[in-house]
């Protein structure tokens, strides 16, 4: 019998928040994520009753974030208040209300035991663990979380890929093959016309996620978007895709799993430093169907989780029957999850977990992206025209109307970060190296996808995506000038590897193409 493979991917992804604000941005987000997604997803890798290589994507923003004792003493504290916060159950709640407390309270028991006790606050070395175990695999995001089809200039992508795969390596102890885009959004050839999927091919990378939307077929021209297997590119990079069907009923945030959009729970948005409002709420729909808060209802919460991880788990089966059936071969089925999306929800660990616990039960062997990106390719793609997961199903989320004005200030950087290492990509000073290496780092995180799409959205995380990118943009326009007069002054390169300092081994050379990772930036 052809066997019936579902692939589970998530990932792990905050944009650089160090030291850049508290609430309800800045390092509130890394800390919070630590707290409702990190933790119960490294301590469920253990949990897992069935056989799994889990592919988790991690990005390399995130993981150099992880490995900073400021950032790990600061989850520490940040879980500590909360725990305190949320210990004793307050007098004079309605018996409701006294059992969302309780849940939240053994939930945050979990996380803060975890942390210090099985994780010993040491969250990559976990997931390394769990990767030399075989329980999961590791995945890359571009460095800085950048969509890359909009990336100015292919020096700027190479640069994103190239700090991922040198990052990721140093990090977790295993170059990534694969690559998870953010939202899926990819193109074999980027706006400038070079090619995406060589350039990927090129610095390593053997599979990609992304958007069956954009594939198209190099006989039938454009393709079904209900992929069921690998497909293979001219350029030799492997795509996966999920199908649409299954992602419109399955990923839903309003109407699919988990949660109907009338149930889903949510913990007030207030700073850590006192104790919660209230006790933890559900949004829910009123008689006048007017959006409404009610008590969150732990058991209620856990039934809807599972049947809706049987529900998942029934459509994957008949997707993959028919499958199989049109085609005579092995189908896998392609589940990518963004972790702080599902399962910062209480019943979305549950959900996930239900999922990967059933699917034996379902008929499925649950496999991970690179297991199946090694299978016999079922279809040959000429291009992967420019698409994403979103539901318009193009990269429109981080080309919002107001945000021209960031994409020409991206453009310029690459173009000026380009012509630095050009200019002064000879200078042996260890000095200039440090400026030159600081500079990219800045142009990178300059780039980073979340800024966009926060623009987009208005409000206080416009504001706050906006400062950020002044931030990054004076920053790297200040360490530019002194590159190129020559004379860098160590006192202000010495601040701005204090404020902004990932990527470690950076090497400003691979911005040019056929430049493998060295050690040139090993100056310190």
């Amino acid at each position: 019998m052809s066997e019936r493979a579902l692939v589970p991917a998530v990932l792990l992804h905050v944009p650089y928040v160090r030291r850049a604000g508290a609430w309800p941005f800045g390092e509130h987000q890394l800390q919070r994520h630590a707290a409702e997604v990190l933790v119960p997803l490294l301590v469920a890798g253990r949990q897992c009753a069935s056989p799994c290589r889990l592919s988790v994507a991690l990005s390399p923003v995130l993981a150099t974030q992880l490995a900073d004792r400021e950032i790990l003493r600061g989850i520490g504290k940040w879980l500590r208040r909360r725990w305190e916060a949320v210990r004793e159950l307050p007098s004079g709640l309605p018996a409701d209300l006294e059992l969302a407390w309780a849940w939240e309270r053994e939930r945050m028991g979990e996380v803060e035991e975890a942390w210090f006790g099985t994780l010993a606050q040491q969250p990559l070395a976990a997931l390394a663990a769990l990767q030399a175990d075989g329980l999961v695999e590791i995945l890359a995001a571009p460095a800085t979380g950048a969509v890359l089809p909009l990336s100015p200039r292919p020096s700027a992508a190479r640069m994103q890929l190239h700090v991922a795969r040198v990052t990721l390596e140093e990090l977790m102890g295993a170059a990534p093959e694969g690559l998870w885009t953010p939202e899926g959004a990819w193109a074999s050839a980027a706006s400038g016309g070079w090619s995406l999927d060589g350039l990927a091919s090129d610095v390593g990378f053997r599979y990609v996620l992304d958007s069956a939307r954009g594939w198209v077929d190099q006989d039938d021209g454009i393709g079904s978007r209900e992929p069921f297997g690998p497909a293979s590119s001219p350029d030799g990079l492997v795509h996966l895709a999920p199908p649409d069907s299954f992602m419109a009923a399955c990923l839903d945030p309003l109407s699919g799993f988990p949660g109907e959009g009338g149930y889903l729970g949510v913990v007030p948005d207030a700073p850590m430093s006192v104790a919660p409002a209230g006790p933890l709420l559900a949004r829910g729909t009123g008689e006048d169907g007017e959006a409404s808060s009610v008590p969150y209802l732990p058991e209620q919460a856990r039934d809807l989780a599972d049947r809706h991880a049987a529900s998942a788990l029934a459509l994957a089966r008949q997707l993959l029957d028919a499958a199989i059936a049109r085609t005579g071969r092995a189908a896998c089925l392609l589940l990518p999850v963004d972790a702080a999306r599902f399962l910062a929800w209480p019943e979305g660990k549950r959900w996930f977990m239900q999922v990967l616990g059933r699917a034996g039960e379902a008929g499925l062997t649950l496999r991970s992206a690179g297991e199946v990106a090694a299978w016999s390719p079922t279809r040959s793609l000429s291009a992967v025209l420019p698409s994403s997961w979103d539901r318009s199903g193009t990269l429109l989320p981080w080309q919002p109307l107001n945000t021209d004005w960031y994409w020409q200030q991206v453009a310029a950087a690459a173009d000026h970060a380009e012509s630095l290492v050009g200019h002064r990509g000879g200078d042996d000073r260890p000095l200039m190296r440090r400026a030159l290496a600081q500079a990219q780092r800045e142009a990178m995180l300059l780039a980073s996808g979340d800024w966009p799409r926060m623009v987009g959205v208005g409000g206080g995380a416009a504001d706050y995506a906006a400062a950020r990118i002044r931030e990054h943009l004076d920053r790297f326009r200040r360490l530019a000038e002194m590159v190129d007069a020559g004379d860098p002054d160590e006192s202000l390169v010495e601040r701005y590897e204090a404020l902004d300092n990932p990527f470690g081994r950076l090497d400003p050379t691979w911005v040019y193409p056929g430049v493998a990772p060295s050690s040139w930036s090993e100056y310190d």
